[in-house]
């Protein structure tokens, strides 16, 4: 049974000048060796140009994971390191805006990968600087 309290900021920036984003759902997912452990549905906002938003995603309970083989020996090595490689996924609805025309709705998906996460809170340099891909 795996157990987690995690809590994760998601830096999102739009760099455009002139379009803002309508953020109507955002839904975060986590995964532990491709298993999912942890779900938050985020209150939706609108993004202004020009703009960071931070989303602050936490997940929390317990859920059952069953490791075999090569998940096992890698979930040992972890234990060892006190590192954990997550990944975190986020399914968005969201509405572009340019003066006052809004577009139709797009359904992206926000995919981080191999997400180096320490063992309670244990402070590890280098694991705020992950970039994610984007999938239209």
């Amino acid at each position: 049974m795996l157990q987690f309290n995690l809590a994760a900021n998601i830096s999102i920036r739009n760099p455009n000048k002139k379009i803002g984003i309508y953020y109507d759902r955002i839904e975060a997912r986590a995964f532990y060796e491709d298993q999912r452990f942890g779900y938050d549905a985020l209150t939706p906002f609108y993004q202004g140009h020009k703009n960071t938003s931070v989303l602050n995603v936490v997940f929390k309970g317990q859920q059952a994971v069953t490791l075999q083989g090569e998940e096992l020996t890698q979930f040992n090595q972890e234990r060892t390191s006190g590192l954990y490689s997550i990944a975190l996924e986020l399914s968005l609805r969201i509405r572009f805006k340019l003066g006052k025309v809004k577009t139709a709705r797009f359904k992206p998906k926000v995919e981080c990968d191999d997400l180096k996460i320490p063992l309670n809170g244990s402070p590890v340099a280098g694991i705020s600087n992950n970039k994610c891909e984007i999938q239209f």
